[in-house]
């Protein structure tokens, strides 16, 4: 029988529905199937360029052969970079899962990233402490990218901040330094904020310094990286460069009091020559307590030394100070602070001056209320008021083993001579230690002839005032050899101070752990 136009109609109709129901039901399928497959489709946040150590025209974020990444849910899954590489897309392959019910996708793979708090958080064994130099790029090991999704899709957001340079010439190693101990490199933990960009919420332990090298070659002029934490530093950073020949080119760039470094940005410093820095014979910086002079070498020592006995001694005197490197001093004598007290602060940074060998301060005068005969202090710092020391090592040079004095009064001090203070303020010294370098196998204690009034402290040799004391450290054995004229009861040692001068004279010191002996013969 003949159909009709309209049941011919209403049959293709039935068709094309069936059709698309089949057609519907298979995409269906194939959507249930990736949300369960190991498959996952990255993309990177747009605008910064900060986030992938391969870096297109423009900061142009892409992704690289052999990219891996973390899959936690809360399991953590390394995946492989399948396709997409030179792209800002790409897709990576793993263990099947079901993706409804959420993950966090961490880019690169790190073995040690966990999950906390019902899975809402991450924590992440970052350092950073050590980076290596990529030419145009950043160390792919350190550079953080983080999302969270329920679907095949995930979009990767910036952790972490970044310090661009250029140099024009070639260094074995970049030291980033923030000032006043701020935090630039540790084990973080992150959470999403309303945005839905990473946020860290917490850190344990950290540095203060990040070091960028070239793992076993030198680092070749050109654009890098350094990647730290989003922060602010209140005091500002430092930068320095050391060349193949030992040369340090300290380069202090901090515009400001204050420097913020943002989630997902890059700060960029321009370009760094060789001419403009060189090791300056100047101090950098200010002098003041957020903008300290930078000490870094031993001449910068040298300088402080000369200073103080300037006609500007005043001035530098009571400036800040803070030391950003170990500086070996070569048997250098040094003397910081004489007829004009050393009055202001200086900061090791938790660095050290070896090899020093203490230089002495003649008084004709006497010292304190002793002025009925001639006085030596003899010290890095011979004499002190209201002055900080503090976060020093003092290493004294291993061949000087036997210190004397023809005067009446001789002070002696590891770290510093005679410390005095106002009657309303103090003198402070922190977190030093002093010891003698190597010693000769022959020798093992320093021998001081006292042919008067001998004092010795392992950091002060004598307190003529209010002084405070804490968390220092003094290693050294001492033998006081008395003139004939004297006996021992003229003359005074100390593992941490030598002597306070009278009851008037207050001292407070901590119970910190010190090695020092002190004899006397005759």
């Amino acid at each position: 029988m003949k159909r009709s136009a309209l049941q011919r109609f209403l049959a293709c109709a039935a068709i094309a529905t069936s059709a698309a129901l089949f057609l519907q039901n298979c995409a269906k399928v194939e959507q249930d199937d990736i949300l369960k497959s190991g498959l996952i489709r990255a993309g990177i946040e747009d605008g910064t360029g900060a986030t992938r150590t391969c870096l297109g025209a423009g900061n142009t974020v892409l992704w690289q052969e052999g990219d891996h990444i973390s899959v936690l849910r809360p399991a953590n899954y390394e995946f492989t970079l399948a396709s997409g590489a030179g792209t800002r897309s790409a897709e990576f392959s793993g263990t099947d899962f079901d993706k409804t019910s959420g993950y966090w996708a961490l880019y690169p793979y790190n073995i040690g990233a966990v999950t906390l708090e019902n899975d809402t958080r991450v924590a992440i064994p970052w350092s950073g402490t050590s980076q290596t130099a990529v030419k145009d790029s950043f160390d792919p090991a350190l550079a953080l990218m983080l999302g969270f999704s329920t679907s095949e899709s995930v979009a990767f957001r910036q952790v972490l901040s970044y310090i661009k340079f250029k140099t024009d010439f070639p260094c074995t190693s970049v030291r980033f330094s923030a000032y006043s101990g701020d935090i630039v490199a540790t084990k973080i933990t992150v959470e999403m904020d309303g945005d839905g960009n990473p946020e860290i919420i917490s850190t344990e332990g950290g540095s203060s310094v990040v070091t960028l090298s070239g793992g076993g070659s030198r680092i070749e002029p050109g654009t890098y990286l350094i990647a730290v934490l989003p922060t602010t530093l209140p005091s500002g950073f430092n930068i320095s460069f050391e060349t193949a020949e030992g040369n340090i080119y300290d380069v202090y760039k901090s515009t400001s009091r204050s420097v913020t470094l943002k989630r997902a940005g890059i700060l960029d410093l321009g370009t760094f020559h060789a001419s403009d820095y060189a090791i300056p014979s100047e101090w950098r910086g200010e002098g003041t307590a957020l903008h300290p002079y930078l000490i870094s070498t031993k001449d910068h020592l040298t300088l402080l030394q000369t200073r103080l006995a300037s006609s500007e001694a005043a001035t530098y005197a009571s400036a800040n100070y803070y030391m950003t490197e170990d500086i070996d001093c070569d048997s250098e004598t040094l003397a910081i602070g004489g007829a004009q007290p050393f009055t202001g602060t200086f900061d090791g940074g938790g660095n050290s001056i070896t090899n020093v060998r203490p230089g002495t301060y003649f008084s004709s005068t006497g010292y304190g209320d002793h002025t009925d005969g001639y006085c030596t202090f003899t010290a890095l710092f011979p004499r002190l008021h209201n002055a900080t020391l503090k976060n020093l090592g003092v290493v004294m040079d291993n061949s000087f083993y036997s210190m004397s004095s023809s005067y009446k009064y001789a002070i002696y001090g590891g770290i510093a001579g005679y410390a005095t203070s106002s009657t309303d303020s103090r003198t402070t010294i922190t977190n030093c230690s002093f010891s003698v370098g190597t010693k000769k196998v022959s020798e093992d204690e320093l021998v001081i002839n006292g042919n008067g009034y001998t004092m010795w402290g392992g950091i002060v040799g004598d307190n003529g005032g209010h002084l405070n004391c804490y968390g220092c450290t003094a290693d050294i054995k001492v033998r006081i050899m008395p003139d004939y004229n004297y006996d021992s009861s003229t003359h005074a040692a100390g593992g941490i101070i030598g002597k306070i001068e009278s009851e008037t004279r207050k001292i407070s010191t901590s119970p910190h752990a010190l090695t020092a002996v002190a004899a006397w013969d005759g």
